[in-house]
């Protein structure tokens, strides 16, 4: 199985690489597999994935609708069977069947065998539609509890104004619509009701019949409109004529941004939105994500380290140079924490260049370099080191441009990357184990050398204030899964709902984070082949805390609920 879903779909004919990329890109705006990206943008059946992955990888497909998974289900979280696509079918001794819409992703194997507790995991094929239909039967639709529909709310006399300047009407948007007051009046309303909600982003989709917007709300998506079809390419033009987008450049992917300041109760506010034009099968989508300012970035940088000793600044910043790896699932907030990681630094007196496939703060006083496809990561850090910065960003890292950044010497200065890994220790033997590393003749000394730090980050629900209740938490539910929760423990529970959380009983999200130095008794754990739950248990004997550890201590402090820090597997 070397090869990936990518490269067994082009070498079937299946798909083009502009296909590919596009559901890439796709991919990384809505949190989906490849995959799934392809069957949503129409670009391929799943029944022609399925089947072409049993053929070339010699396995069995299966309709997993025809299995009994009432008893079965209960073996693998929700969120691990929504993230890999997968649903348990059987299980024999030590031995757990799943299906599974992409076999190729060999660390699904190893996050099942860590999660489930089975030493073996056997694959076997499904459609994409399949599982997505039992995933929501098992574990429950993502969008439980929907907020009301904004259109209820255009009469709630909230006074907050839209005071927006920033772009110029010509007869260009008047011809496309996008200038009539009912469609002005909708996307402000859409924008600041999103605000008030404390949505995170706003997508607005088209589909063959009809569009819709929905609301990225603490890590769930939730419909709010469907505004007429007749109305789409309006809306859409007014949001990109708001970004400084021109309207009539259909058909790729666009960005930019929209800047405005927002009057509530003659106290104004500055807001900054990104904004992503795809192109899609019947038409476009938008997505709108809220940018925090770099006031909100300091403080989330003291809380990432807030557990070293002594001065975190001084033992990972102070040094100057070294390598930090920012790891944690999609859309846990890896990108937010690495460019708040660079608010420790003295960006009046050091120059500071970030590299991404977006610009994404704007506010930051340091070089944002937008990386394209087109150059190579060795080309990009070339470019970028040669204006001899102090520190460099990359966003976003994977295990090859991590060792390719090794190879360049980059970690001579200081370099911040986010890369996806279970847990902080599993980030560092992904680049030591990774085929990538003896190809460039990496070895694994200098790998250990290079890492100074590791942290890993998850984001859990806040419960709400206003409607939350105490009550005895499950000790033993949270034991088994690694946390070693005291027996009673008083914990806050979602209530009934309030007006404060628009009755969704959540409001707001916290980060749980773990930090692990690279000191000399690390390299020498790893280096003598341990395994990784060894190393963590020697870390957390020289006073390191490990994600379950904070889960805890949030669990404590009223922070979130038991149900939310179950939707995770605890390492």
């Amino acid at each position: 199985m070397g090869l990936t879903l990518k490269d067994l779909l082009l070498e079937e004919g299946l798909v083009t690489v502009d296909q590919i990329e596009q559901a890439r890109r796709e991919g990384k705006l809505l949190g989906r597999r490849l995959g799934e990206s392809l069957i949503k943008l129409g670009y391929v059946h799943d029944d022609a994935i399925a089947s072409m992955l049993s053929r070339r990888l010699s396995l069995l497909a299966v309709d997993p609708r025809r299995f009994d998974l009432a008893k079965i289900a209960k073996f693998l979280p929700a969120e691990t069977a929504r993230r890999y696509g997968v649903i348990p079918l059987s299980q024999s001794g030590g031995t757990l069947t799943v299906a599974a819409v992409d076999p190729t992703d060999l660390s699904m194997v190893d996050d099942l065998r860590f999660i489930t507790d089975f030493p073996n995991i056997e694959v076997v094929v499904a459609t994409e539609g399949a599982i997505a239909e039992l995933v929501e039967r098992h574990y429950g639709s993502r969008q439980e509890n929907p907020p009301p529909a904004a259109a209820d709310l255009a009469e709630t006399g909230d006074d907050i104004e839209v005071l927006d300047g920033r772009y110029d009407i010509d007869l260009v948007e008047l011809e496309m619509g996008a200038d009539e007051a009912p469609v002005v009046k909708l996307c402000q309303l859409l924008l600041t009701d999103a605000l008030r909600r404390g949505a995170d982003r706003i997508l607005l989709e088209t589909y063959e019949h009809e569009c819709r917007v929905r609301f990225g709300i603490d890590g769930l998506l939730y419909v709010v409109m469907n505004p007429p079809m007749l109305l789409r390419r309006s809306i859409n033009n007014r949001m990109k004529i708001m970004a400084r987008i021109n309207p009539g450049d259909g058909g790729d992917f666009q960005q930019g941004e929209i800047r405005f300041r927002l009057k509530n109760q003659e106290r104004f506010r500055s807001v900054e939105m990104g904004v992503k034009v795809l192109p899609i099968r019947y038409g476009e989508m938008l997505v709108i994500e809220n940018l925090p300012q770099e006031r909100q970035l300091a403080g989330t940088a003291e809380t990432v380290f807030s557990a070293l000793e002594p001065d975190p600044i001084e033992r990972i910043v102070g040094g100057g140079r070294g390598m930090v790896l920012v790891t944690g699932p999609p859309r846990s907030g890896r990108t937010t924490t690495l460019l708040a990681l660079l608010t420790l630094l003295d960006l009046e007196g050091k120059s500071v260049s970030t590299f991404s496939s977006e610009v994404t703060f704007s506010t930051l006083t340091v070089t944002q370099l937008a990386w394209h496809d087109s150059l190579s990561t060795r080309e990009a850090v070339r470019s970028g080191l040669s204006q001899r910065p102090d520190a460099v960003l990359f966003d976003p890292g994977d295990p090859s441009r991590v060792l390719e950044l090794i190879l360049e010497g980059a970690a001579e200065r200081l370099v911040f990357v986010t890369m996806e890994a279970r847990d902080s220790v599993s980030a560092i033997r992904r680049l030591l184990e990774h085929p990538q590393r003896e190809k460039l003749g990496i070895d694994r000394e200098t790998v250990l050398r290079s890492v100074s730090a590791v942290t890993h980050q998850r984001l859990l629900r806040r419960v709400c204030a206003g409607c939350g209740v105490e009550e005895e938490a499950p000790g033993d539910a949270l034991r088994r899964l690694g946390i070693p929760a005291r027996s009673p423990l008083r914990v806050k529970v979602p209530g009934g709902g309030c007006p404060q959380c628009n009755r969704m009983l959540y409001r707001g999200r916290v980060g749980v984070f773990e930090t692990l130095v690279v000191d000399e008794p690390l390299r020498r754990s790893i280096a003598s082949a341990a395994t990784d739950r060894e190393v963590r248990d020697g870390a957390r004997r020289r006073g390191f805390r490990t994600l379950a550890d904070r889960a805890l201590q949030r669990l404590q402090n009223g922070d979130t609920s038991p149900d939310e820090v179950l939707r995770y597997p605890w390492p």
